[in-house]
C-alpha cells in the first residue's frame, strides 16, 4: 500500500476506537454532571450504546474480526494483557445484541432539534445490514480466502463452514426493521406521474 493510504487507514481505525472510548467515558461520568435529570441521562446512555455498536460495525465491515471493546479501556494496560481479535461470528452477534439493547431504549423517530440523533429504527436497520454481510458468501464459509486466517492461539477467526440459517437471520432482521420503520411513518420513495403543464417555461432575458 502507498504510505498515504496506510496512514489514512491507521487514522480510520484510531478514530473509531477513540469514538468507542469517548462513549464509555460519557457513560462513566454522565451521572456526575450537575443538575442533570434522569431522562437526559437515559437518553445519552442509549445514544452512546448505539454509537458503540455503530463504531464496532464499521470496524467489522472494514476489517472482519476485531477487538471487541466491552468496557472502558485502561490506557496503561500492559502489552501482555492487551485483548486479541474476536472471531467474526462473535463480533457480529455482540454488535447486533448492542443494537437491539439500544433500540429498546431509543425513540423510533426524532423531530426538531433532535433530528438526526440515534433512533430504534436506525439501530434495527444497521443490525439487519450487518447480518446480511455475515450471511454473504464473502464471510459465510469462505475457505478460499480465510482458511489460514487464525488468531495467535491458532483458532480460526472466520467461519469456515457455510450456514444457510444466517440468511434467515438476515431476512428476519430486515423484516423487523421494515415493519418498525413503516409503523412509524417511514416508507420507500415512490415516483408518481406529475403533470408540469401548469408551469411556465423560462424566457430568454436578452
Amino acid at each position: 500500500l502507498h504510505p498515504r493510504v496506510r496512514r489514512q487507514r491507521q487514522m480510520c481505525i484510531r478514530d473509531r476506537f477513540l469514538g468507542i472510548r469517548q462513549c464509555y467515558l460519557l457513560k462513566k461520568n454522565i451521572t456526575s454532571v450537575p443538575r442533570i435529570d434522569q431522562a437526559t441521562i437515559d437518553s445519552y446512555v442509549a445514544q452512546a450504546d448505539f454509537l458503540i455498536a455503530y463504531f464496532h460495525m464499521l470496524l467489522i465491515k472494514c476489517y472482519g474480526p476485531v477487538v471487541l471493546v466491552k468496557e472502558l479501556p485502561v490506557l496503561d494496560t500492559p502489552k501482555d494483557n492487551l485483548l486479541g481479535r474476536t472471531s467474526y461470528d462473535e463480533c457480529v452477534q455482540w454488535t447486533c445484541d448492542m443494537f437491539d439493547d439500544a433500540a429498546g431504549r431509543l425513540p423510533a423517530t426524532r423531530t426538531g432539534s433532535e433530528y438526526g440523533l440515534a433512533t430504534s429504527v436506525a439501530a434495527k436497520a444497521l443490525k439487519a445490514r450487518l447480518l446480511l454481510y455475515a450471511a454473504s458468501p464473502l464471510f459465510n464459509g469462505n475457505t478460499e480466502y480465510y482458511s489460514d486466517f487464525v488468531n495467535t492461539d491458532g483458532s480460526s477467526l472466520m467461519p469456515l463452514s457455510y450456514d444457510e440459517n444466517k440468511w434467515k437471520k438476515a431476512a428476519d432482521a430486515a423484516l423487523e426493521a421494515i415493519n418498525l420503520a413503516e409503523s412509524n411513518g417511514y416508507s420507500l420513495y415512490e415516483m408518481r406521474a406529475v403533470s408540469y403543464t401548469h408551469l411556465t417555461l423560462p424566457t430568454n432575458s436578452r
